[in-house]
């Protein structure tokens, strides 16, 4: 499915048409409920702006008449019973009076019981009765006890009316004083009463849904008015709970000041949010309010938002419909030359292609996928000839380059020792083949070597490269060799014959004397080498001459000088010091004798491989433009030694090992050197034990040489000539134990616990040396690795 086209096309078409619905949506319920939240509020504000209007005009109504009725009480004190009829008027002519009364002090009359007539609506008649001589003495109740004690008209908390009018009712009561000088004199009570039934028809005009409602508070937060008539006298905190962490009293006391209170409830009667909105009534100090669910206001909204979501999802159903068949008739030629493609993928250039007969894109697109269909068939038979020509050109290359390494001693890669003389020496061509060359071969106690460089590159230089070494070698093994200007003479005659390209040798010719070290050396047209000590690294003095297979009357001069214990002697081609970085800039000799310097304390293996590595960083990954050789003939100082002759037979690796370990020459090697050591002796002592086959009488020497940088142990044998490091079964690592075979490890180990390993057969005796090298440690001294 995700690789379809079609569905790539009406999945996002299907998804962005649905996104778009649903903000359609959001945005249209975000706004609509907006509008019909502030609807909700401005009606309740206004309902309750008029519901408040109402209950002003009513208690006005109410509080008026009264004053005016204690106004004249205290006018003209002397007869109570002609306000009866103005109480009566009072009642039959107000109707949101329930009733009123007249309540005299009751210190002023005879009667115990007191004198309170009282006026009130029994249904369609009004009706009299007297407060006096109930139960309870009306001087002792709310309406009377408050009024005497303010001094002033007050309306009364809300409150049953027994023994009187029998409803629930709030009360405004005036006290009536007369003035006897600058005293005043209590004469009594006058009331007009307000039922709680009263305030709720004052509010049944404010429509809040099916359960808001409005109400009246008195001062002290009790329901005047509510919806239903038994929550009526009931603490409001008892009937809404607020959600804010608020309490009635502070909603009430911000409301007392004047401001309209908005906060969140809990709805009565049922378990959601409601809103309350509260503000005062003046002058009666009451608080009318209202109560309403947003969400219960806005279910239509919802109802109406459900029904467009299902009509959007039908809509985008039909979207999905349309756009899937529209697509998948615009997509069908591309998926058929899709899998056409595939299949021309695998090598099927014979599918067929969709049939098209319009001009339009994909149209286009068939007829050029044909042509390069075809164009592609052209190539790829011609593709076919050039790699099987390139396959065989490649493996011939592949040849030619083994060939190449096997002239070279040790395939391209070489260690020597021979006494005081280390040599190490590589070749890196920058081709498959290269024109460059390193040959050695000792006669005798002379070393006779060879660093070259053929002009050009790849096989040219190869071919003439080869013939070149052939000549060289020749040379080295003739008995009693001829000096290194003379041989240069003769090659130089020999690479003239035939050389119609003009080719040429650069050459450095040597022969070095490990005993004595005394050496003579020519050049041909070649950088002379460079000899390092602890002080530096410089050039040796050689007069040189020009490039061989050029000129034939060349001439050519040989210089002797001898080498001193320490120094090295580093013959190189133009790869290393013309080597290149990305910006172009080239690494120059005295760089290159720089790097050569700085690792004169290493051992030459160690040293070339470092400053091979460090031309390396140089280019920085620049590709290699001309082959690289090496050559680093090292003259060791003689370090500490000692040796012992084993007897050979039974015994002998407890024996040597025994030797080994009282040689306090081993104990400067470290633990770890030490130990690799000595396991190595183990193996070797061992082997020429159990295989050497040594005639009685014969002996082992081992010796144990220290140097600078160096560890060396050499074992002498007279057994036949057998070279281990070549001669013997190595076993392959890695396999599983089942199929591994047996024996064969030993050289694996030695290769782990040293780091160089010698085989050469001098004076019918089979020379094994084992090399560990030291390396500066972070103080400046030489720990072993």
């Amino acid at each position: 499915m995700r690789q379809s086209l079609a569905a790539r096309l009406t999945v996002p078409l299907t998804l962005s048409a649905g996104l778009i619905i649903a903000l359609g949506l959001l945005v249209d319920y975000r706004l609509s409920r907006a509008g019909i939240i502030r609807q909700l509020e401005d009606s309740a504000r206004d309902s309750l702006a008029n519901a408040r209007s109402l209950i002003d005009g009513m208690a006005e109504g109410v509080e008026t008449p009264v004053r005016v009725l204690a106004d004249l009480a205290a006018r003209d004190p002397g007869d109570a019973d002609r306000l009866e009829p103005a109480l009566e008027a009072l009642v039959q002519n107000n109707r949101h009076v329930f009733g009123a009364a007249l309540a005299v002090n009751p210190e002023l009359v005879d009667d115990p019981g007191g004198y309170a007539p009282f006026v009130f609506r029994r249904g369609e008649r009004i009706a009299r009765t007297t407060l006096a001589g109930g139960p309870e003495p009306y001087w002792e109740r709310d309406w009377f006890r408050a009024a005497a004690e303010a001094g002033g008209p007050l309306w009364v908390e809300p409150y049953y009316d027994a023994g009187g009018g029998e409803v629930l009712m709030t009360t405004f009561s005036v006290p009536v004083f007369t003035r006897a000088g600058a005293a005043r004199r209590f004469l009594g009570v006058i009331t007009a009463d307000i039922a709680l039934a009263e305030f709720r028809r004052y509010l049944s005009g404010v429509d809040l849904g099916e359960h808001g409602f409005g109400f009246v508070l008195s001062g002290d937060g009790a329901l005047l008015g509510a919806p239903r008539a038994e929550l009526a006298v009931r603490p409001v905190a008892t009937v809404l709970e607020p959600l804010d962490g608020r309490r009635w009293d502070a909603l009430l006391g911000l409301a007392a000041v004047g401001e309209t209170v908005t906060a969140p409830v809990r709805c009565p009667g049922f378990d959601a949010r409601c809103t309350v909105q509260l503000r005062r009534i003046e002058p009666t100090g009451w608080f009318i309010g209202a109560v309403y669910s947003e969400a219960e206001v806005l279910k239509p909204l919802r109802d109406y938002e459900t029904r467009v979501i299902t009509v959007g999802l039908a809509m985008l159903a039909l979207i999905v419909l349309t756009a899937t068949v529209v697509t998948r008739r615009l997509v069908a030629p591309i998926q058929a030359l899709a899998r056409a493609s595939g299949a021309i993928a695998r090598g099927h250039l014979g599918v067929e292609l969709p049939r098209v007969r319009s001009d339009d894109e994909i149209g286009q697109l068939v007829r050029a996928f044909d042509a390069m269909r075809r164009d592609l068939g052209d190539y790829i038979d011609d593709l076919a000839k050039a790699t099987a020509s390139r396959s065989r050109l490649e493996g011939e290359l592949a040849a030619a380059r083994d060939i190449q390494l096997s002239m070279l001693p040790q395939r391209g890669s070489a260690t020597l020792r021979r006494g005081q003389i280390a040599l190490w020496a590589v070749v890196r061509p920058a081709r498959s083949v290269g024109g460059d060359l390193y040959s050695f071969h000792l006669q005798g106690d002379k070393l006779l070597f060879a660093v070259g460089d053929v002009s050009d590159k790849g096989v040219p230089a190869a071919l003439f490269m080869a013939r070149a070494i052939s000549l060289i070698q020749q040379w080295e093994v003739q008995p009693g060799a001829v000096p290194p200007a003379v041989a240069l003479h003769q090659l130089n005659a020999v690479l003239l014959e035939d050389n119609d390209n003009c080719m040429f040798l650069t050459l450095c010719l040597g022969v070095l004397d490990t005993r004595t070290l005394d050496l003579e050396i020519a050049l041909a047209g070649h950088a002379p080498p460079l000899c390092i000590d602890g002080r530096g690294a410089g050039p040796v003095a050689v007069t040189g001459g020009p490039a061989l297979g050029l000129n034939p009357d060349a001439r050519f001069h040989g210089e002797a000088l001898r080498l001193a214990p320490g120094e090295r002697l580093a013959l190189y081609t133009d790869g290393l010091d013309e080597a290149f970085n990305p910006d172009g800039a080239m690494l120059g000799s005295e760089a290159l004798a720089q790097i050569f310097a700085e690792r004169a304390a290493e051992p030459p293996r160690r040293s070339g491989e470092s400053t091979i590595a460090a031309v390396d960083a140089f280019a920085d990954g620049t590709p290699q433009a001309d082959d690289m050789t090496l050559m680093i003939i090292d003259a060791r100082p003689r370090g500490e030694h000692s040796g012992t002759r084993l007897a050979a037979g039974p015994g002998l690796a407890s024996t040597g090992l025994g030797w080994l370990q009282a040689q306090p020459l081993l104990a400067e090697l470290g633990e770890d050197g030490a130990r690799d050591l000595t396991v190595a002796l183990e193996e070797l002592l061992t082997n020429i034990e159990k295989y050497a086959g040594l005639p009685a009488g014969s002996e082992v020497i081992v010796t144990l040489e220290l140097r600078r940088d160096e560890a060396v142990l050499t074992l002498r044998d007279p057994g036949s000539p057998f070279n281990p490091f070549e001669e013997a079964r190595r076993a392959r690592l890695g396999v599983p134990s089942e199929r591994a075979e047996i024996g064969g490890l030993g050289l694996h180990l030695l290769s782990g616990l040293t780091d160089e390993q010698h085989y050469s057969r001098e004076q019918a005796q089979n020379v094994l040396s084992l090399v560990r090298y030291r390396q500066p440690s972070h103080d400046g001294h030489r720990q072993w690795n």
